[in-house]
């Protein structure tokens, strides 16, 4: 996964590929990898999406 993360880094729609794919494993994998791609913008937006904690309680909607 951490290889075709690191192909992919100029692709966002392959990024989301990769990440439906297997949520856990490009979480892992991306946070393994995360040090040093903090320079792109891209996985600045990745990383708080994979790590983003709510304040607030989120009760999900009917389709979830």
């Amino acid at each position: 996964m951490r290889d075709k993360i690191l192909a992919s880094l100029s692709n966002p729609e392959d990024l989301e590929k990769l990440y439906r794919t297997n949520k856990n494993e490009f979480k892992r994998a991306f946070d393994k990898i995360y040090p040093d791609l903090v320079d792109s913008e891209l996985a600045q937006f990745w990383h708080q999406r994979l790590n983003y904690e709510s304040d607030s309680i989120s009760w999900g909607g009917n389709k979830d």
